[in-house]
């Protein structure tokens, strides 16, 4: 295999990761829903500052 296909096939498998990431990701924000009260203060404080540029009445993220 050629430098050319390693590369092609990491970056297929980078892709793969990182989908099945987002859908974890997706998974633990519903399973949160309804639990954050039990979040260290911590944690929460960075959640709220990504959330900031999500427009909740338009389902965007600002930065689209």
């Amino acid at each position: 295999m050629n430098k050319y296909e390693l590369m092609r096939d990491a970056v297929r498998e980078a892709r793969i990761t990182l989908n099945a990431a987002d859908s974890v990701a997706d998974g633990l924000a519903d399973t949160l829903v309804g639990r954050l009260r039990r979040c260290r203060p911590y944690v929460l404080k960075k959640l709220k500052k990504e959330l900031c540029s999500f427009n909740s009445h338009t389902g965007r993220w600002n930065d689209e």
